[in-house]
């Protein structure tokens, strides 16, 4: 019974047969769009903003040091 559960807070039939291989697919593709949607509206934490800060900082310093690195040329 539990297992029944289970597959109903999925949306998916506990016989593929009966829901069809189209709608299993549907369910989990929705299941993956609204877990995608949630981690996108979550913040960006301080510690990931400060070292994107720093690698900018860094990419300045080194095109002011003469690009002796610079792939682009």
């Amino acid at each position: 019974m539990d297992d029944k559960r289970k597959d109903s807070k999925l949306h998916l039939s506990a016989h593929p047969a009966r829901g069809g291989k189209a709608a299993v697919e549907d369910a989990i593709s929705r299941r993956l769009r609204d877990f995608y949607d949630s981690v996108a509206d979550e913040p960006i934490p301080d510690r990931f903003l400060d070292l994107l800060e720093k690698l900018d900082q860094a990419e300045k310093v080194a095109r002011s040091d003469g690009g002796a690195h610079d792939d682009d040329a």
